[in-house]
């Protein structure tokens, strides 16, 4: 029997391309082993002790991390040196493959990819000069240094405000400049991450390391986003996860070297509990106290106005019983005033009565047949008598003055006031017509500026302008020619008029007594009974109006008179 064996057709097109694809997938291989085995990475460090540095060469965390990939991956570290921002751009520019110990942000997302495995924690504390901070509260009124554009500055501004916290920040360039500050009191505290201790020799001799933690974050390795090898972070993630979950891995080293502590402690999540614990402490203890103020403040308040309304009570009772004692006065000082002219006028008209009698008895005295006893009492009738009733007649006629002027004060206090725009202008034109006899007898020139409105009464303002200008008059000095000027300007929200004259002037002892009753500046001279300036302040009291003088003896006065202003 043949055996017949069937080989399939060759085809050559198909052959060719079977043999492209296997020598491709073999290239790919290469290249991809090349890319982290055989090309040398070139990565950025800074100085952030014991983190990443160089002293005597790279050393930290990173460092020792990266050293140990780059041995399973066969990888040739060129390490570069640079400031952290130097770094930055030397990254963005695809000048760098690889930046340690980066922290992210909406910003550095834009242009670098991270690593998946964070390799390092920091978080904020505070160092401070004294013991005696304790919590984000005893921070308050401090001045506390920060490092500028940082983002521990950053978190901790975000949590102070949240707690409401005054305080002043004083920005420096580094941590340094700012610890130097705080060791010259120019600063009471210091905000910085956790690892700068490390940094300085004299922190724990010189400075006080608070219990205060705050804004954790994360640090990552990193590589440019645009043309970077994100193999690279893929391959140092691998490893990482590994070390990780060994407990004699580089991290573990890491940290028995420096901290003494075990790898796992203080992870992220730990830190983050710890802040929450914290924060939700601190709030707890800024509740209880707010609530605590409140309690208090409310208490003061509740005692505050059960004081205040039993002061208004009180108010409200002595105005009452003075209401009634001013307007018994009042009733009093009418009754009085209107009574007693009854027998004035008696006394005046008997006085005159008996003038008369005594005249009459004169001519009866010139009869020759009472000549002896014309000669007794001729002295009596032409001297004795007369005199005696011309004190009478005086006496009568200044009480008179004086119950027509408590008249007039009664009234001022009872008359109705109809309040309403008054043209100033105008007014002072009347009441300049009704005093023009005396102001031509007296040879005084008035002059009038132009005067603002006001709103009051006009009866009663016309009483005050007539008053003021008539005392004005009599009070002119005989030594110069008299002047008198009146003026107005508006002041806020009233209207303010100056009466201003060159007469006599007030003495200072004189001053604060021009407005109390029957008080004259010359009781000698018959300048009226006292009154004038009393009513003129009793009326303006009862129109929301005011007066006061300005006086110098030998060179004149100033009567202000303030009103509420017109509606014009």
């Amino acid at each position: 029997m043949k055996t017949i064996m069937i080989f399939p057709s060759f085809h050559p097109v198909r052959c060719v391309s079977f043999t492209f694809i296997m020598i491709s997938l073999c290239l790919i291989t290469m290249q991809s082993k090349v890319a982290w085995a055989d090309n040398r990475v070139k990565v950025g460090i800074f100085q952030n002790k014991p983190i990443v540095y160089d002293e005597d060469g790279p050393q930290g965390l990173f460092v020792d991390v990266l050293k140990q990939v780059a041995a399973e991956e066969a990888w040739d570290l060129d390490f570069v040196t640079c400031e952290f921002k130097e770094c930055l751009n030397l990254l963005k520019a695809n000048k760098l493959d690889l930046m340690t110990s980066l922290g992210k942000s909406e910003e550095r997302q834009k242009h670098f990819n991270y690593s998946k495995e964070a390799i390092w924690t920091f978080w904020g504390t505070i160092y401070t000069r004294e013991r005696g901070v304790n919590s984000i509260l005893d921070l308050e009124g401090k001045k506390i240094g920060v490092r500028r554009k940082n983002k521990i500055t950053l978190g901790l501004k975000t949590l102070v405000s949240q707690f409401q916290i005054p305080l002043v920040y004083s920005e420096f360039d580094n941590y340094e400049t700012a610890f130097d500050a705080l060791k010259n009191n120019l600063v009471d505290v210091v905000a910085v991450n956790n690892t700068y201790a490390f940094t300085r020799k004299d922190i724990n001799e010189v400075f006080y390391k608070t219990p205060i933690v705050f804004d954790p974050f994360s640090a990552y390795f990193a590589v440019p986003k645009k043309k970077g090898n994100r193999a690279l972070l893929d391959r140092i993630d691998h490893h990482v996860k590994n070390y990780k979950a060994s407990q004699d891995s580089v991290f573990q080293q890491f940290h028995d070297q420096w901290f003494g502590l075990t790898a796992t402690y203080w992870t992220t999540q730990r830190i983050l509990v710890l802040s929450g614990v914290l924060v939700f402490i601190t709030a707890a203890l800024m509740a209880f106290w707010r609530y605590r103020s409140l309690v208090t403040i409310n208490e003061a308040l509740v005692q505050n106005v059960a004081e205040r309304e039993q002061a208004q009570e009180d108010l409200a009772r002595t105005n009452m019983d003075l209401n009634a004692k001013n307007e018994e006065l009042e009733q009093v000082v009418y009754v009085a005033s209107h009574d007693l002219r009854s027998p004035l006028v008696n006394i005046d008209g008997y006085s005159k009565e008996l003038e008369f009698a005594v005249k009459e008895l004169n001519q009866v005295l010139t009869d020759p047949a009472v000549s002896q006893l014309s000669n007794q009492l001729k002295p009596i009738l032409d001297e004795d008598i007369p005199e005696a009733l011309k004190f009478i007649r005086a006496s009568a006629l200044k009480m008179e003055r004086l119950l027509s002027g408590l008249l007039r004060l009664s009234r001022s206090g009872r008359a109705a006031i109809h309040i309403e725009p008054l043209d100033m202008n105008h007014l002072v034109a009347k009441v300049m017509e009704s005093l023009e006899f005396k102001i031509n007898e007296s040879n005084v020139k008035v002059s009038v500026q132009d005067l603002p409105e006001c709103m009051s009464d006009a009866i009663q303002i016309d009483q005050v302008f007539t008053n003021l200008l008539d005392n004005a008059i009599k009070c002119l000095d005989p030594e110069r020619p008299g002047a008198i000027r009146v003026s107005g300007e508006i002041a806020g929200n009233r209207s303010v008029y100056c009466i201003e004259d060159n007469g006599i002037g007030i003495d200072g002892n004189h001053i604060n007594k021009i407005f109390e009753i029957f008080h004259q500046l010359e009781p000698d001279k018959d300048h009226g009974e006292g009154l004038g300036l009393t009513i003129v302040n009793r009326l303006l009291s009862r129109l929301d109006g005011s007066i006061r003088v300005e006086s110098e003896p030998g060179v004149g006065s100033r009567f202000y008179i303030s009103l509420p202003k017109g509606e014009s």
